[in-house]
């Protein structure tokens, strides 16, 4: 059965066996290649968020410590 998925690159729709985009060209993972990237994405998103918030609680010791 073939599926409509997105470009993983420029969100255009794309069915699930083809090689590649028709917009972008970006080639198309498999449907299990395609659930890990997005779940890389996700833990990409959440190591960011956890570097932003020791970031702002270092600035705000130091602003406590020698402000």
């Amino acid at each position: 059965m073939m599926v409509l998925v997105e470009c993983l690159e420029c969100d255009a729709e794309i069915w699930d066996n083809a090689d590649k985009c028709h917009e972008c060209g970006t080639p198309n993972p498999s449907v299990s290649d395609r659930k890990l990237i997005e779940d890389m994405d996700k833990s990409a998103g959440k190591i960011f968020l956890l570097f932003l918030g020791f970031l702002l609680a270092i600035i705000i010791i130091a602003v406590l410590a020698f402000g």
